[in-house]
């Protein structure tokens, strides 16, 4: 028989609190709801610095791996496009201009009054285009601004600036403007290039007639704009200089190099394709110039078209040299079809400013873009 179960005085059993602890043991302590959330938090912080150190790693690595493939795809394009240079020779380049230029002075010799046509007249680059360059099923207008090594610009070049208006001068007058940026170009010694001077208030005022306007743009065969007022021009001006292929080119008056910067603004001539066709025409040397000036001119050119023109060399048709008055020289001419497949790079998207505003909900997120409209979204 088992031995009976010892019991206390009181008649009860021995319960666990009367157990002897093993030594080594200790007891866990319960934690309270305070602790265990600091806890879970401190965690959750953790995890998400380790995320955000592989998000950062992972960026920096693919922003390598881009940076390395544009710097190989340059490479390539270099390469190639000294390659496809060679194709249009500088003696093709020597007769074409040659070529021009017997048919100007043959133009010269025939006409019989002295004002019909100009003894140094401009020599025009034309170029024509495989295809025309679209950006998501709409035609988007490319400028090409081209620095010439020898300026095309005559002792009867009119150069025109067109600046904004002082903050502190309101109202009809504008002569305070006038004088403050006179004296400016005084001072950076860069008067000489500027033949006019008016302000963005004068050229609405003044010139807001069609005949007024038109007579403006037969005075002056250089435009500049401030860099500040360039979106504004395109309406004021309108069909009088950007017909002729007078286009504003902006300059930066604030600059401390401002005279570098208006004779560079001068020296370029601009290939402008508004893409309700596929040719267009740039200006490229002078009669009174020499033959090797003329060319140095075309083959700069040609050079900055193949890098700017979407499709590059592959995408210009036909290339040919013409006076103002005269037929066209041909310069090179593309063999194959039209029917080629022209890749044709699309254009980057204009780049959007996204914040928060303090009059909103901080749920919603206020997106600008370039060109002015604002749109205002949830947060995700």
């Amino acid at each position: 028989m088992a031995p009976a179960t010892e019991k206390k005085a009181g008649g009860k059993k021995k319960g666990l609190k009367g157990v002897m602890k093993k030594p080594g043991l200790t007891t866990i302590a319960k934690k309270s709801s305070k602790e265990a959330r600091r806890e879970r938090l401190l965690k959750a912080k953790m995890w998400e610095h380790r995320i955000k150190g592989s998000k950062k790693k992972s960026k920096a690595g693919q922003k390598k791996q881009k940076q390395d493939k544009s710097a190989q795809e340059s490479k390539v394009k270099k390469e190639k496009a000294a390659t496809q240079i060679s194709e249009l020779s500088e003696m093709q380049v020597r007769a074409a201009v040659a070529g021009v230029r017997k048919l100007c002075n043959k133009l010269l010799a025939e006409s019989k009054e002295l004002l019909e046509v100009d003894s140094d007249q401009h020599i025009c680059l034309q170029v024509s285009l495989c295809k025309v360059p679209k950006n998501k099923d709409k035609r988007s207008p490319l400028t090409i601004k081209i620095p010439l090594p020898h300026p095309i610009l005559g002792d009867d070049t009119d150069v025109l600036l067109i600046t904004r208006m002082l903050d502190s001068e309101r109202g009809p007058d504008y002569e305070k403007t006038l004088n403050h940026f006179k004296e400016l170009l005084i001072q950076k010694k860069a008067a000489h290039h500027i033949t006019e001077v008016i302000t963005l208030k004068q050229l609405r005022m003044e010139y807001k007639e069609f005949e007024a306007k038109r007579n403006l743009a037969n005075r002056f065969q250089v435009i500049l704009g401030q860099d500040c007022i360039m979106e504004l021009l395109p309406k004021l001006l309108g069909k009088h200089f950007y017909g002729r292929n007078k286009l504003p080119i902006a300059v930066n008056l604030n600059s401390k190099h401002l005279k570098g910067v208006i004779e560079n603004a001068v020296r370029q001539s601009i290939l402008h394709f508004n893409m309700k066709g596929n040719c267009s025409q740039v200006k490229v040397g002078r009669l009174s110039q020499n033959d090797e000036q003329i060319t140095e001119n075309v083959q700069k050119a040609v050079w900055k078209m193949m890098h700017r023109i979407p499709g590059g060399w592959d995408n210009i048709q036909t290339l040919s040299l013409k006076g103002l008055k005269t037929k066209s020289v041909p310069l090179y001419v593309k063999t194959t079809t039209f029917d080629e497949k022209i890749k044709l790079p699309e254009k980057e998207c204009e780049p959007t400013a996204v914040g928060t505003l303090t009059t909103l909900n901080k749920r919603k997120l206020v997106y600008v873009q370039k060109n002015g409209n604002v749109k205002i979204k949830l947060k995700c």
